[in-house]
């Protein structure tokens, strides 16, 4: 005798368990923005000004906003997998002016959160330590000179060689001014971006020990 498929069909034993399908897809926005920043991540400790990045290049318009078709591609283009009708969930609670697009910028800003202040004095030792002027003009130069890359967690980890994160962590900085100096500010906004993927105060304060050498 041949084998054969057998196919069984269980139903509910109550109709009050019987959900319709479309149900089944909805999702709340709070889990889902929590699982975008998870992915961020999990990729890099760089992860949102790689994807800072990326959107501004996408931005032809220079005003920090972009309809749910490009939103969506960017985060695909970062690796993220997020379906037409995820990010149309984004940019429905990020379009605070109804106008059809999400500003990226207050995305990102939801994903990092601010610096509190134990964090921000590591920020200010760190810059001190550049700045030894006291004038504020640091240099990319000086930053390339002195930052130590061979105790980041990615490098102790052996997910990435300390070449290839110092090359990363050099590449993503941003000058307001073409001019390759970095302002307080601006140290402080690549710092607000690193210190999103940091669970602990503590773990920030060593991470910004082992990287300036305070």
């Amino acid at each position: 005798m041949e084998p054969q498929n057998v196919f069984m069909i269980q139903t509910a034993p109550d109709a009050n368990f019987a959900r319709p399908i479309a149900d089944l897809a909805k999702f709340e926005i709070g889990d889902l923005i929590k699982d975008i920043k998870a992915k961020i991540f999990s990729r890099s400790s760089f992860g949102l000004r790689s994807l800072n990045r990326i959107f501004r290049k996408m931005d032809e318009r220079g005003d920090r906003r972009l309809d749910v078709d490009d939103f969506r591609w960017g985060l695909l283009d970062f690796g993220i997998q997020v379906s037409p009708e995820e990010a149309q969930e984004v940019l429905n609670h990020f379009d605070s002016d109804k106008n059809g697009s999400v500003d990226f910028q207050e995305f990102l800003r939801s994903l990092k959160g601010d610096l509190n202040e134990r964090r921000l004095e590591c920020v200010r030792k760190a810059y001190s330590i550049l700045d030894v002027n006291g004038d504020g003009q640091v240099k990319l130069d000086d930053i390339a000179k002195i930052y130590d890359a061979s105790k980041h967690p990615e490098v102790m980890s052996g997910s990435k060689s300390e070449r290839d994160l110092y090359i990363e962590f050099m590449s993503l900085w941003d000058t307001q001014e073409k001019d390759g100096i970095i302002t307080f500010d601006e140290f402080c906004q690549y710092y607000s971006d690193i210190s999103a993927s940091v669970e602990s105060d503590e773990e920030f304060e060593i991470i910004m020990q082992n990287a300036w050498k305070y």
